[in-house]
C-alpha cells in the first residue's frame, strides 16, 4: 500500500516539478497568463477546495476512491484535461475519440480522481437498449457520479436517437438548476455534479456514426499518440530505476524500430499498453532484484514480454535490435528452477513427449500471464496451444500441492468455451423480447461462479475459438485496467486478482487494434513441433503388440518417407481442401492402427523378414492414401510416380505392379497388395428399390467404403470431397448403412445449408442420443453412433468469416461435448463420431476453417472416368430392359453411349459465365419443379447460397418469345371471348395493337437502360397481364353500359306508370267536389266555437298563475323558517352526539367501579346527584347507586327524550351546571364513566334549551305548512 501511494505521489509530484521547470524557464511570472491558467490548480476558498483549470471551476468531490495509481500526466493528458473541464462548465460531456491505447478512458478516469469525484466505466455493446441506459442515467443523476461509456459508438443507431433525449432532460434539468425533475416518467433527485463521457475508436469494425442530436452535447476530443518516452521515463523513475531517461529513449527506440523492421503482423502491438506492459514487469524486477544492473532488468523486461508474440523470424531481428540498443550487455538465461522441472513431470505425466519448443512456450505463457490478465495464444491448428495451457495448469496446481512458497503457484480450475458456437445473446446474457426477462449468458454464468469463489485458487476462462469485433469487444472493460465485465442488463462484474481470459485462436484477422492492444500474446508455431513428437507419443501404443524392434523399424519408415512425401505435395500437388501437415501424419498413424494394431487375427510370431514385408508394404499404402488421398486426381499419376521411387530402395515393401497405386488394396496377412477390382460385388438390379437407391458398385466405392469402414473402427473422423455427383454422399451412406445392419452402428444423416445455424445443428442431434448418465448423452449402450453431415461447408459465413455451426461440431471435436442452451450446463457426448462430405470450396461453399478439418481424414473422390459412367449407367438400364425384347435390350448400350457423349461435351464446352451462372452439368436428374426468373442478382444469389438447386436439378431455360407467339396467345385469348354478332372481325386487330405495345415497351426499356442505367423488365407474365387487362376492362365497360340501358328503360316504365295513375285521380276528383264543399263549411262552424272556448281557458290559466305564484311565495317562507330553526338545533346536535359516543363506549365494569364507592368522590356524588335529576330520582347516593344498578341504563341514557325535558328537571340541573369544576376534563380525574355522564348531562341540557329557543319557530314552520297545504 505504502509503496503505491508513493508511486503516485511521485507521478504527481513530476509532472508539478516540470511545470515549475517550464514556468522558470519561459520567465513567466504573471498567474493572468495562459500558461499558468491552463494548469489543473486548486484553491482552499471559505472551508472548501475549489479547483481551476482556464475559465473552468469545479469544487472538489472529497470522494475516497483508495490509494490508486496515477496517469502520467503527458501534453497531450493536459489538452484532454483541459478540454473536458471546459466541457463540464458548460454542462457538456467529453468524447475522446482515437486510436487504441491512446488514453481515452484512462485519461477521463484519471480527471475524475484528480477532482474526486467517482467514475463508473461501462463497455457499450449492441445489445445495450434505452431502458438499460436510462437506468444508468437515472442513477448517476442521483448519486451525482461520472460514468465513461466506452466504444459508445458500438450502440445501436435508434438506441442512441432515445440516449439523445435522455441526456437533453438531463442537461436542461442541470441548467435549470432544479434539485429534481421528471426522468423517464418519475420525479427523481438530481445531484449537478453528474456527467456523461463516451469514449469512440472512430473507423473500427462494428461502429456507428452518431446522430447530430447527441453530437451537440459532447464536446469532440482527439487523442493521438501520446509521449511514450516521457510515460516511460516517469514510470521507471516511480519504479525505483535511477537512469530512467536514458532507458526510456532505447526502449521507445526498440519499439520503434520494431514496428519499421519486423513483418507486419495482426496480433503485434507496439502501442502504449505493450509499452506499460514492459515497465510493470520491469518494476517487479528491479523489486524481486534490487542488486542487478538496471539495463539488464529493462533487457529482461523487454525480451520477456516481446519474445512469446513474435514469429521465429523476427524474434532474431527483435534480439538484434536489442544488442544494438544495449552493445556488450549479455542477459544471462533465467533458471525457471523447480517450475521448469514440473513442466517436464507434468509432459511426461500426460504421456507427451518432453518438447524443448514446447517447454520454451509453456514458460513463455506463465510470463505473459504474470503481466496480463488477458492472454492470446495464436497460431495454426495442431502447433500444441491447448497443449500448452493445460501443462501450466497441472503445474501450477502440482506446485501449490508441493507447497512451493510463490503467490502465483495455486491451484487451477479452466472453464472453456466456444464463443461463435452459440449466438452473441447466449454468451453474454439477453432479455426476453415478450417478457422482458433477462436471461443470463455463458460467459456472465461462468465470471460470476468464478467470482464467488473467494479462495486464492487461479480461475481460467478459456475463449476456444474465431475473436471478432461481434463478441470480443464487450470485453474491453474485462481485458484493460477496469477489469469488469459489463452486460447489457447493466451489471457490472468485477474480476478478481485470480482470474485471467484466456483466448485460443488461430489468427487474429477479425479483431480491432483495441482487442490486440489489451491481451498479452503468445504465438505457437506449428513448425516449431511438428510431427515427429506425435508420432513418438503414437508409437508407444503400437509397441505395446509389436514390440520395440519393429517400433523402431516403423518410425524408421515415417523418418525416411514422411517429410519428403508432405515437400511433394506442397510443391508439386494440387490439394483439394487445405490440410495441415501433422493432419496427414495422424491419418497415416490411424490407417496404421486400423490395420495392424487394432487386427487380433494378426501373426505376431513371423520372422522378422516377413514381418517387416508386412509392416513396409500396409505402411505404403497407408502412405498413399493419407499423404496423397486429398490431392486432385490429375495428380495421381505424378504421386504414384514419387512413391515408387521412393519405396525402390525399400525391397520390403511390396508394391503393386500396374497402374497406379490407388488402385491397390493391402492384404497384411499375405503381405502384398491386390487391385481393388477384385474387391468390387457383381450388381443386382432391384426393380422395388427407386431409382436414386440404386447403388452399382464400383472401384470407388470399394475403396472409400473400406477407408471409411477402418477409420470408424478406430474412431477417427472422415471427410469425403470432390465434385458435385462423384457419389460421396451416396458411398458414406451405403458403408454407414451397411455397418448398421451388423448392429454396431447408429447412423445419423444431416444435411446443412446456407441456413443452418449452430442452434438447429445441436436440435438436430442431440435429440437422438439417450441419456447415458448426469450431465452425459450418447447412442444405445453398446454401440457407436455415427453422424454423417452432408455439405459441410455450405453454413453462410458471418460478417468476420465465422460458421456458428462448424463451430459448434468443433467444440465437440475438440472437447467432447456441448454445453445446453438453457441450464447452461456442460453435457459429455460420448460414442459420437463425425463424418462428413462437401464440396470444393467455390461456387457458394466456403472454405472451412482448418481447426475443425484438421479432426478428419480428408479423402478426395476423383469424378468417373468414361468407363466408370457407361458401366455404372449400362447397369441399371440393362437391369430395367432385362424383360423387354431382344432389339429394345440391344438399344441399351448405344442409349448410354450417347447420353455420356453429349453429357461430357456439354461440361467441356458450355461452361459457366456470369450471366449464365446455371450452366453447371451433372449426373443428376429431375426431382421435384422450381420456377425462378434469371432477372436481376437474386437467381445467382439463390444458386450460390444453395448450390444443390444446380446440380441436384435439371434446368429447364425459357428462351424470349417471338413475335409470332405473342401474336397466336393474343389470338387465342381474344378468340375466348364472347364478341357480339358482326364484331369478330376486331380480334386480329386487337392481336397485333397487342403485339405492337409489347414490343415498343421492349425497345424502350432498351433505351431506358441505355440513357438512364434503369432496369425495366417486359417478360411474357406482363404479356399476358396486358391482353387479361383489356378484356377485363372490356367487361368492366360492357357491364357500366347494360346498367345504364337497364336504368333508363326502368326510369320510362314508371313514367308510363305515373301518366295512368294521374288520369285516374282527376276523375275521382270530380266524383268528391261536393261532398267537399259540405265538410268545409262543418269545419268554419266547428273553427268559431274553438274561438270563444279558447278564451275562456286563458282566464282560467291566468288565475291558476296567480294562486301559483302566492303559493310558491308561502313554500319558501315556509322553508325559511325551518332551515332557521333546524339551524339553531344543530348548534347542540354535535355535543349531543358526542355525548352520546362517550356514553356507548362505558362499559358495565366502569359503571360498577362507580357502584362500589361506599363514600364516593365529591364529584362523582355532585355528577350522580345531576343524573338522578335526569331520571327524576331522589338526589341522594342510595338512589344514584340503585339507578348505576339497572341493567339497561346505557340505552335509558342513549334513547332519553331529549325533546321533552320537564321545566323543573331543567331548574334543578342549572345549580349544578354552574359549577366551575362541572366539566369533563376535571371529573375525569375521579371517574371515567362519572366524565362520560356529566358530558352527557351538559350536551341534554344544552340542547333542551335551544330546542326550547326554537319551539315558538316550529310552531310557525307548522302553521305555514298548514296554509301552504290550504292554499295548494
Amino acid at each position: 500500500l505504502v509503496r503505491d501511494v508513493c508511486r503516485a505521489l511521485i507521478t504527481i509530484d513530476v509532472h508539478a516539478r516540470d511545470i515549475v521547470s517550464e514556468m522558470v524557464q519561459i520567465k513567466n511570472a504573471s498567474i493572468a497568463s495562459f500558461e499558468w491558467l491552463k494548469q489543473l490548480r486548486y484553491y482552499f476558498e471559505q472551508d472548501l477546495t475549489v479547483i481551476r483549470m482556464a475559465n473552468s471551476q469545479y469544487i472538489y468531490g472529497y470522494e475516497y476512491l483508495g490509494a490508486s495509481d496515477r496517469l502520467v500526466i503527458t501534453p497531450l493528458t493536459d489538452r484532454c484535461y483541459l478540454c473536458l473541464m471546459g466541457a463540464l462548465q458548460l454542462d457538456l460531456g467529453g468524447a475522446p475519440a482515437g486510436p487504441a491505447g491512446t488514453g481515452k478512458t484512462e485519461t477521463t478516469k484519471d480527471l475524475a480522481k484528480a477532482l474526486a469525484k467517482q467514475c463508473v466505466v461501462f463497455n457499450c455493446s449492441d445489445q445495450v437498449d434505452y431502458k438499460m441506459m436510462g437506468r444508468f442515467f437515472s442513477g448517476l443523476a442521483q448519486s451525482g457520479a461520472w460514468a465513461c461509456f466506452d466504444e459508445f459508438n458500438r450502440i445501436n443507431i435508434e438506441v442512441l436517437s432515445v440516449i439523445a433525449q435522455q441526456l437533453i432532460t438531463i442537461r436542461d434539468a442541470k441548467a435549470a438548476k432544479l434539485s429534481t425533475f421528471m426522468f423517464e416518467g418519475r420525479e427523481i433527485r438530481l445531484i449537478s455534479t453528474c456527467a456523461v463521457f463516451i469514449t469512440m475508436n472512430p473507423g473500427y469494425a462494428g461502429r456507428t456514426e452518431l446522430p447530430d442530436n447527441l453530437k451537440a452535447l459532447f464536446r469532440p476530443q482527439s487523442m493521438m499518440v501520446p509521449d511514450y518516452r516521457l510515460i516511460a521515463e516517469v514510470i521507471l523513475y516511480s519504479e525505483g530505476f535511477e537512469n530512467s531517461k536514458v532507458l526510456a529513449r532505447k526502449m521507445v527506440q526498440m519499439y520503434k524500430l520494431c514496428s519499421e523492421q519486423l513483418s507486419q503482423q495482426d496480433h503485434y502491438d507496439f502501442g502504449m499498453r505493450a509499452v506499460k506492459s514492459v515497465l510493470v514487469m520491469a518494476g517487479v524486477l528491479k523489486r524481486e532484484s534490487p542488486n542487478i544492473d538496471e539495463d539488464l532488468v529493462l533487457i529482461r523486461a523487454l525480451r520477456d514480454s516481446n519474445l512469446p508474440k513474435f514469429l521465429t523470424d523476427d524474434a532474431i531481428l527483435f534480439k538484434a535490435i536489442i544488442q544494438d540498443l544495449f552493445p556488450n550487455v549479455l542477459l544471462p538465461e533465467h533458471d525457471y528452477g523447480e517450475l521448469r522441472r514440473t513442466i517436464i513431470e507434468m509432459q511426461i505425466r500426460r504421456g507427451l513427449q518432453t518438447d524443448e519448443s514446447q517447454l520454451r512456450k509453456v514458460i513463455q505463457f506463465y510470463e505473459t500471464m504474470l503481466i496480463r490478465h488477458g492472454v492470446m495464444l495464436v497460431g495454426p491448428t495442431l502447433g500444441g496451444k491447448t497443449t500448452v495451457y493445460r501443462i501450466l495448469a497441472d503445474s501450477l496446481t502440482d506446485l501449490h500441492a508441493k507447497g512451493v512458497p510463490y503467490h502465483f503457484y495455486q491451484p487451477v480450475h479452466t472453464y472453456v468455451l466456444n464463443p461463435k458456437s452459440i449466438t452473441a445473446g447466449e454468451l453474454y446474457g439477453e432479455f426476453n423480447k415478450t417478457t422482458m426477462e433477462w436471461k443470463d449468458g455463458l460467459m456472465g454464468s461462468s465470471v460470476r461462479q468464478c467470482v464467488n469463489d473467494q479462495s486464492r485458487d487461479h480461475h481460467w476462462i478459456i475463449c476456444d475459438g474465431p475473436v471478432d469485433a461481434v463478441w470480443i469487444e464487450n470485453l474491453n472493460t474485462v481485458l484493460d485496467d477496469n477489469k469488469m465485465l459489463c452486460l447489457a442488463n447493466s451489471e457490472r462484474i468485477k474480476y478478481s486478482p485470480y482470474m485471467h481470459m484466456v483466448f485460443e485462436v488461430q489468427d487474429l484477422a477479425c479483431a480491432s487494434p483495441a482487442t490486440v492492444s489489451r491481451c498479452g500474446m503468445v504465438y505457437i508455431d506449428s513448425n516449431d513441433i511438428r510431427w515427429l513428437p506425435y508420432v513418438k507419443t503414437w508409437s508407444r501404443k503400437f509397441e505395446e503388440k509389436f514390440g520395440e524392434l519393429y517400433t523402431e523399424y516403423l518410425l524408421s519408415l515415417f523418418n525416411t518417407h514422411v517429410d519428403k512425401g508432405l515437400t511433394f505435395i506442397r510443391k508439386n500437388c494440387k490439394e483439394v481442401i487445405k490440410q495441415v501437415d501433422i493432419g496427414k501424419v495422424i491419418t497415416l498413424c490411424c490407417l496404421i492402427d486400423a490395420l495392424l494394431t487394432s487386427d487380433s487375427k494378426i501373426d505376431l510370431k513371423l520372422e522378422e523378414a516377413k514381418m517387416k514385408i508386412m509392416l513396409a508394404t500396409a505402411f505404403a499404402f497407408c502412405y498413399v492414401w493419407s499423404v496423397g488421398g486429398n490431392i486432385n486426381s490429375k495428380d495421381w499419376d505424378q504421386f504414384d510416380t514419387f512413391v515408387r521411387q521412393q519405396f525402390e530402395e525399400d525391397a520390403d515393401a511390396k508394391l503393386g505392379q500396374g497402374g497406379d497405386l490407388f488402385s491397390y488394396e493391402v492384404d497384411v496377412h499375405h503381405r502384398r497388395m491386390e487391385t481393388w477390382e477384385k474387391s468390387v460385388p457383381t450388381f443386382k438390379y432391384d426393380k422395388t428399390k427407386p431409382f436414386f437407391d440404386l447403388l452399382v458398385p464400383n472401384i470407388d466405392s470399394c475403396r472409400f467404403g473400406y477407408l471409411l469402414d477402418k477409420l470408424v473402427s478406430v474412431n477417427k473422423s472422415v471427410l469425403f470431397t470432390g465434385e458435385t455427383g462423384v457419389g460421396k454422399t451416396v458411398i458414406a451412406r451405403a458403408q454407414l448403412l451397411k455397418l448398421a445392419e451388423e448392429q454396431s452402428v447408429v447412423p445419423l444423416f444431416l444435411n446443412f445449408s446456407a441456413q443452418t445455424s449452430s442452434k438447429r445443428t445441436q436440435e438436430m442431434i442431440v435429440p437422438k442420443l439417450e441419456k447415458r448418465k448426469k450431465g452425459a448423452l450418447g447412442p444405445p449402450r453398446g454401440k457407436r453412433m455415427v453422424i454423417l453431415i452432408d455439405d459441410l461447408n455450405m453454413p453462410k459465413l458471418e460478417t468476420y468469416g465465422a460458421q456458428p455451426p462448424i463451430e459448434l461440431l468443433r467444440q465437440y471435436q475438440d472437447f467432447g461435448g456441448l454445453y445446453d442452451r438453457e441450464t447452461l450446463k456442460w453435457i459429455d457426448i460420448q460414442d459420437v463420431i463425425l463424418c462428413a462430405a462437401c464440396g470444393p470450396p467455390g461456387g457458394g461453399r466456403n472454405s472451412t476453417t482448418a481447426r475443425l478439418l484438421r479432426h478428419f481424414a480428408i479423402f478426395a473422390i476423383p469424378a468417373p472416368s468414361e468407363y466408370s459412367l457407361k458401366h455404372i449407367f449400362k447397369s441399371i438400364l440393362n437391369g430395367y430392359l432385362a424383360d423387354f425384347n431382344q432389339s429394345t435390350k440391344t438399344a441399351g448400350d448405344g442409349i448410354i453411349d450417347a447420353a455420356v457423349e453429349i453429357y461430357s461435351r456439354m461440361s467441356a464446352e458450355l461452361l459457366p459465365t456470369p450471366t449464365k451462372s446455371h450452366y453447371v452439368f451433372n449426373l443428376r436428374d429431375l426431382s421435384k419443379l422450381l420456377c425462378m426468373s434469371p432477372v436481376g442478382s437474386s437467381f445467382r444469389t439463390r444458386c450460390r447460397m444453395f448450390p444443390s438447386l444446380v446440380n441436384c436439378c435439371t434446368l429447364d431455360w425459357f428462351s424470349e418469345w417471338p413475335r409470332e407467339a405473342l401474336l397466336s396467345v393474343a389470338h387465342t385469348s381474344f378468340e375466348k371471348y364472347p364478341w357480339p354478332k358482326g364484331e369478330e372481325f376486331m380480334v386480329g386487330a386487337l392481336a397485333k395493337m397487342c403485339v405492337e405495345i409489347h414490343m415498343s415497351v421492349s425497345t424502350k426499356a432498351k433505351q431506358l437502360l441505355a440513357e438512364l442505367r434503369r432496369y425495366y423488365y417486359t417478360t411474357p407474365t406482363s404479356y399476358l397481364e396486358l391482353i387479361n387487362l383489356y378484356l377485363m376492362m372490356l367487361n368492366d365497360k360492357k357491364k357500366e353500359i347494360e346498367n345504364a340501358r337497364a336504368r333508363v328503360q326502368r326510369g320510362l316504365k314508371k313514367l308510363e306508370e305515373t301518366n295512368v295513375l294521374v288520369e285516374e285521380m282527376q276523375l275521382e276528383l270530380v266524383a268528391l267536389e261536393p261532398q267537399l264543399k259540405k265538410k268545409s263549411d262543418e269545419t268554419a262552424k266547428l273553427m268559431e266555437t274553438l274561438a270563444i272556448d279558447q278564451e275562456k281557458a286563458d282566464e282560467v290559466r291566468r288565475v291558476v298563475m296567480e294562486d301559483e305564484a302566492v303559493a310558491r311565495v308561502k313554500a319558501e317562507e315556509t322553508q325559511a323558517m325551518k332551515d332557521d330553526a333546524q339551524r339553531d338545533l344543530n348548534q347542540a346536535l354535535p355535543a349531543v352526539e358526542k355525548a352520546n359516543e362517550a356514553i356507548s363506549r362505558l362499559k358495565k365494569e366502569s359503571i360498577g367501579e362507580v357502584r362500589t364507592f361506599t363514600k364516593p368522590p365529591h364529584m362523582v356524588e355532585v355528577v350522580m346527584q345531576a343524573v338522578c335529576i335526569m331520571f327524576e330520582k331522589k338526589k341522594d347516593w342510595p338512589s344514584a347507586k340503585l339507578l348505576l344498578g339497572e341493567s339497561d341504563l346505557i340505552n335509558q341514557i342513549r334513547n332519553y327524550p331529549k325533546d321533552n325535558i320537564p321545566e323543573s328537571v331543567l331548574r334543578d340541573l342549572k345549580p349544578y351546571l354552574q359549577m366551575s369544576n362541572f366539566n369533563y376534563k376535571d371529573i375525569l380525574q375521579s371517574s371515567v364513566a362519572c366524565a362520560s355522564l356529566a358530558e352527557w348531562v351538559i350536551a341534554m341540557d344544552m340542547y333542551a334549551k335551544i330546542s326550547k329557543e326554537v319551539e315558538p319557530k316550529r310552531k310557525r314552520v307548522a302553521a305555514a305548512e298548514a296554509d301552504l297545504r290550504s292554499v295548494t
